[in-house]
């Protein structure tokens, strides 16, 4: 890694304009959210709704609140000692400035947008050079799932975490390159992971993970390299003096790390040591447990897919972004012809820090994305801490920047092969290495068109797959002007109580939760219970500030005190200026306090707990030490700018992993973007961005679609079927038809409201025996496509998808596949318009086959040769239970069929029990497997085992019988022929010579 980082000198201006393009690429992607209100997703409503209280605390003089009394109804609720804060401080600073709770919020997502391409243009710059650093940024920005989080998801925190990411990543870098490891970059590296710590807890995991990966892989490479270089120069390497820079390096690194989470302790230790007095455990269960939320890899790799904006729920953008992919894949060859040059002397070569991301991101592309896919469970289960990540297809976001990376390297590389320069910008070469590093070549010079070729064919990949994916939930919602009173109002208007989805942050003393919201006025009257206080007792409320109450009391016997407040650790009852003990009530965990008889002066309020009190000591004492590392830093730059020339030495206390000396770069070709460029390039991204304004309905139709009411485009299976006059179902898409014992197939449905509905259904999907006669697995959801039907809208269709497992033991044979919406309350399905019994309450989609799945053994049966009855049905063996039995015993043939052709006809197979005589006195018809599996669904080529019962009368004479079976056509009484075998005639039936003993009944 060497310290030089000086711009080429063959550059010919406009240096740093190159920021420019990812600049107008977020502008591309913020467009679609300048209409008022916030898009319609998941999430955002909650964040907004946080983003009102946490606003209400600070004007109440709480600087850093852990309790929000306004949720959970009012009885408050301990939500910011969890969940990290720094967004809400961030969407404050708007507010406070005039802008609405609505627009703030907006304010911040559209600075992460910028903030995901300048972010990764400044880690990138030094190692890519402006253009790579340009087309990484942008790819970053159109990772579709940037908009699956921003239109769709929601989840705000997490999207600015992700934006932070990259800082983190270069302050690594400098830190590792730097000559001198000053204060200013220990400050830079802690200050970048300790803001991710602070926006958002899980990804703070993720975050730490992918830093540790990085410095692990640029070290190592840098290591290696060097002992390559030494071995190749004739110098004996020294395993030790490696070992000792690579110790260096990780312990700085190590150092910033500890000082990140010092500096955070206030946040993270209290969550932490109290994470068990709160119900946490419910985000590893029921639907939150990581192997319900895999995705498949057909859905990882999925092209882009126009959005439908008639439907309420379009699917999630869980896809890794062709464009970027293709750029990442073109790394491979793009390096390979660089190390072809290299041997070749061509003056091309592939450098350290391009060996080094190169590794890295694939490392982390890998990873990331085998982590989203089921072969990943073992790990989620060994490592208990990454269930707290809830949804494995978070992880894309850091598949998503190790894509961007990619993308940047593939430009970089394929300017570097196209200009014959040095695959490092700004790095200078030795002409004495035959490692990575090689002297510029001079016969090729890289012009201003192939230069902006090669740049905006690479920025066209990643931007225009994604353009379809620019269309958020509509319509947006607007909710005015927000104070704390309406936070109790949107949970009792039907948003998540707490604003969290499954209550985690409930003490665990609370079993019965909150269903009422308190009254209003507690503000003028507090939050003692005055119904509970015995006869005779007056109480005074002198007023709040902050989370305090105040009380004057007279009580004229001892009782028992309840506050309209959940118990947690930290709040508590002064009386008389002394704290008497708390405890919680059965059941909903009210805090209630013994108060003797008296007049008294009481005190409700919430203190920190040791625990939090520790967390503020070490944020302190690091932040001490980072003070004073900062003072040192400007002391030696104070000192440095005062000092005459010379007389202050350039020590080097802390060097770089590769300190030798370098000799002065040659000149380099023209590699980089001049004004020119950097203006084609960004008036492309300006035209699509006129576009989409200025003529929205032609961009809409390559890049968008509307269904009309009645249908869905696009839907594979197409219906129209009324239930109730309530609801109408649209149609469906099946993943497949043929799925094999142990499978899963994926059903996707189409429902529209047909008026608003009152109430909220149940979607169930199930796979049954033809004509209902068994029901082989189902599957249900509460709100189908995660919305409630009491919120769905006439204008809008809802997708509903459905998983179904086949079981392992499933009889492999022809199915149907049903669907159906219930009422929870009363268990009735929603009945079809004009039909009446079973058919009414279960719309039948298909039929679907299980097929087998490993093959059938077939040495287990007797074979026949393979006759083939009418020339469609090969008969592959046969079994008999018994060849001994007794009159009244049940004697089963069990055939093995197989249709040769597709078959039209629904035929009958006859078994038959022949006397001596040559008559029948004991049989069965029936078409195979008792009628559930007909003839003309059966799959070419796939063995049917047909299994037939034969009672025995119970008078049936002791004697020898044999076997006859065949098939025949049930209308006309016709039976198949089967085909002539060694010469004999056509038959009608198979007579086998197995006798069957049959002995009288006992």
């Amino acid at each position: 890694m060497n310290a030089g980082r000086r711009p080429e000198p063959g550059y010919r201006g406009g240096r740093g304009l190159a920021v420019a393009v990812p600049i107008l690429a977020a502008g591309l992607a913020i467009y679609p959210l300048l209409p008022p209100g916030i898009p319609s997703t998941a999430d955002g409503p909650l964040h907004l709704i946080r983003s009102v209280e946490f606003d209400a605390l600070l004007h109440r003089g709480i600087l850093y609140p852990r309790w929000a009394p306004d949720l959970a109804y009012g009885y408050g609720y301990p939500l910011f000692n969890y969940y990290a804060p720094l967004f809400y401080y961030l969407t404050e600073i708007p507010h406070l400035l005039g802008a609405s709770f609505e627009l703030s919020l907006k304010l911040v997502i559209f600075g992460a947008f910028l903030l995901y391409g300048l972010a990764v243009y400044w880690w990138t710059r030094p190692f890519l050079g402006e253009p790579g650093a340009a087309v990484a940024g942008t790819a970053y920005i159109f990772v579709p799932f940037r908009f699956h989080e921003a239109y769709m998801q929601g989840d705000y925190p997490q999207f600015l975490a992700l934006a932070l990411a990259p800082l983190a990543l270069g302050a690594l870098d400098r830190l590792l390159t730097a000559r001198r490891v000053t204060p200013g970059r220990i400050l830079g590296l802690t200050a970048a992971f300790a803001t991710v710590l602070l926006v958002h807890n899980i990804s703070t995991l993720w975050v730490g993970l992918t830093l540790a990966l990085y410095a692990a892989v640029r070290v190592a490479v840098e290591v290696c390299q060097t002992a390559t270089r030494d071995a190749v120069g004739g110098k004996v390497p020294c395993p030790s003096e490696g070992s000792d820079r690579l110790l260096v390096r990780l312990a700085w690194i190590a150092a910033t790390a500890v000082l990140a989470l010092g500096l955070t302790a206030f946040f993270w230790l209290p969550a932490l040591a109290e994470q068990n007095v709160v119900q946490l455990y419910r985000l590893r269960t029921d639907d939150y447990d990581v192997r319900h939320s895999f995705i498949t890899l057909a859905t990882l790799l999925a092209p882009p897919a126009v959005v439908d904006q008639t439907a309420a729920n379009p699917p999630p953008y869980l896809h890794l972004g062709w464009g970027q992919l293709a750029l990442s894949l073109a790394t491979l060859p793009l390096a390979g012809l660089v190390v072809r040059a290299a041997r070749r002397s061509s003056g091309i070569g592939l450098t350290n820090a391009s060996l080094a991301h190169l590794i890295f991101g694939w490392s982390l592309l890998l990873g990331s994305a085998v982590l989203t896919i089921p072969i990943s469970t073992p790990v989620w289960r060994l490592v208990p801490l990454l269930a707290y990540t809830q949804f494995p297809w978070r992880v894309l976001e850091l598949s998503g920047l190790a894509t961007a990376l990619l993308a940047g390297v593939a430009v970089h590389l394929a300017l570097a092969l196209a200009g014959g320069c040095d695959a490092e910008p700004g790095r200078a070469a030795s002409s004495t290495a035959a490692g990575p590093a090689m002297v510029p070549a001079q016969k090729g010079r890289l012009t201003r068109a192939r230069a902006v070729g090669i740049v905006g064919t690479a920025l066209a990949l990643v931007i225009v797959p994604s353009l379809v994916y620019l269309y958020p939930r509509e319509p947006f919602l607007v909710y005015g002007a927000l104070t704390a009173a309406d936070v109790t109002g949107f949970e009792r208007q039907g948003g998540a109580v707490g604003t969290t989805s499954t209550g985690e942050y409930y003490p665990r003393t609370v079993t019965e939760r909150p269903r009422a919201p308190l009254p209003a006025d507690l503000d003028q009257i507090g939050r003692l219970d005055r119904a509970v206080l015995p006869t005779g007792s007056v109480v005074v409320f002198e007023g709040s500030q902050g989370y305090a109450e105040r009380y004057r009391l007279f009580l004229p016997r001892p009782a028992t005190l309840r506050f309209d407040l959940i118990l947690f650790p930290g709040w508590q009852v002064d009386v008389d200026g002394r704290p008497v003990a708390v405890r919680p009530s059965p059941g909903q965990g009210l805090l209630l306090a013994d108060v003797p008889a008296g007049q008294h002066i009481l005190v409700l309020e919430f203190v920190d707990t040791p625990v939090r009190q520790a967390g503020w000591t070490i944020a302190a004492v690091s932040l001490g030490i980072l003070l004073a590392l900062g003072g040192c830093y400007l002391g030696q730059r104070l000192i440095r700018r005062q000092s005459p020339p010379g007389t202050v030495p350039e020590t080097v206390p802390y060097r770089t992993l590769d300190t030798r000396a370098q000799p002065a770069a040659a000149p380099l070709p023209d590699a980089t973007l001049d004004r020119r460029g950097v203006v084609v390039l960004g008036g492309g991204i300006l035209a699509l961005l006129s576009l989409r304004a200025t003529s929205p309905a032609p961009y809409a139709a390559i890049f968008a679609r509307r269904s009309p009411l009645d249908r869905v485009i696009g839907a594979g299976h197409p219906m129209r079927v009324r239930l109730e006059d309530k609801i109408e179902f649209l149609g469906y898409d099946l993943s497949t038809s043929i799925v094999p014992q142990g499978g899963s197939i994926t059903l996707r449905l189409y429902w529209r409201a047909l008026h608003a509905l009152d109430r909220d259904y149940r979607s169930l999907a199930m796979i049954a025996r033809v004509g209902d006669k068994g029901l082989l697995t189902q599957d249900d959801r509460v709100h189908p496509g995660g919305v409630p039907t009491s919120s769905w809208r006439t204008d809008h269709y809802t997708i509903d998808e459905h998983t179904l497992a086949i079981p392992a033991a499933a009889p492999p044979m022809v199915y149907q596949l049903q669907v159906a919406l219930y009422d929870p309350r009363t268990l009735q399905h929603l009945r079809q318009d004009g039909r009446s019994g079973w058919e009414a309450e279960q719309i039948v989609l298909q039929e679907m086959h299980v097929i087998r799945r490993m093959p059938l053994d077939l040495t287990a049966f007797r074979s026949l040769g393979e006759p083939v009855f009418g020339g469609i049905i090969r008969l592959l063996g046969y079994q008999v239970s018994a060849d001994h039995l007794r009159a009244g015993q049940t004697l089963v043939l069990t055939l093995v069929w197989q249709a040769d052709h597709p078959i039209s006809y629904d035929y009958t197979v006859f078994t038959h029990l022949i006397d001596r005589n040559q008559q029948q006195v004991a049989g069965h018809d029936s078409m195979p497997i008792d009628g559930q599996y007909p003839t003309s669904t059966w799959l070419v080529g796939e063995p049917v085992v047909d299994v037939h019962p034969i009672r025995l009368p119970s008078d049936l004479p002791a004697d020898r019988y044999h076997l006859a079976f065949g098939i025949y056509d049930a209308r006309t009484l016709q039976r198949l022929m089967i085909e002539a075998q060694g010469g004999s005639s056509p038959r009608s039936q198979i007579d086998l010579d197995l006798p069957i003993i049959v002995e009288p009944a006992r």
